[in-house]
């Protein structure tokens, strides 16, 4: 017997309460180092896919030699759940919901890690991922897209970047995703536009040297979360 997947593909807005939010917010720098419990950086180990009681797919992204760049965590290896991903015949792909790889270096900006769909301040928004350029390593968001500088709260971004068989960072073809929503109705497809700039990709060590400084200029008034696990039920 031939067998077909199922894929659905919903909106963002599908997992806010309210019924009047059909968008993610843009966040900028200081909104995502604010409203954090905790920045972590740590390589993807695993990821594996289960379906919760809710009936909704999820992945559990396990997480080795994290180290917390603000914050707190009860362990140098985190599962963080996000919602999405594929159990036999079905995939549910969730517009907004970042991937992750197997081996990729990222850093998290974690919100509420088991309890919320996207565990991210701004979903994609609090998700960097760690390259290598000419044996440095520096900062691209979670499409691959280059950060260049901070300019007060603004995140800056240039080129896309991808590595090639070489290990050097390359821009990319362009882009773009589409679908029908859970509700039948037709998601536009997204063109990606490369930004053109001159500048360097952002180190490793300064964006965390910018993260850290950033968080302590904020005053963050709200109590410190241990980040913890969520957990994977066997």
């Amino acid at each position: 017997m031939r067998i077909t997947k199922v894929f659905i593909i919903v909106s963002a807005f599908l997992f806010f309460n309210s019924t009047n939010a059909t968008t993610l917010l843009k966040r900028d720098f200081n909104a995502i180092c604010s409203m954090a419990d905790g920045v972590i950086q740590g390589v993807v180990h695993s990821v594996a896919h289960q379906r919760n009681a809710d009936g909704l797919i999820y992945r559990y992204i396990k997480l080795r030699d994290v180290n917390a760049i603000e914050g707190a965590i009860e362990s140098s290896t985190i599962t963080i759940r996000v919602v999405g991903g594929t159990i036999d015949d079905r995939t549910l792909a969730v517009i907004g919901s970042p991937e992750f790889i197997e081996g990729e270096e990222v850093i998290l900006f974690v919100s509420d890690n088991d309890q919320r769909a996207v565990p991210f301040v701004g979903w994609g928004q609090g998700v960097f991922k760690v390259k290598k350029q000419n044996d440095k390593k520096v900062i691209t968001d979670s499409n691959g897209q280059a950060i260049v500088s901070i300019d007060n709260a603004d995140i800056v971004k240039g080129h896309p970047l991808e590595i090639d068989d070489s290990g050097v960072l390359e821009p990319p073809h362009d882009s773009h995703f589409g679908g029908i929503a859970a509700d039948g109705t037709p998601v536009t497809k997204v063109k990606f536009k490369t930004h053109r700039t001159s500048k360097q990709p952002m180190l490793l060590g300064d964006f965390t040297t910018k993260i850290k400084s950033r968080v302590k200029s904020l005053k963050k008034s709200k109590p410190k979360k241990i980040i913890k696990s969520a957990v994977l039920k066997k």
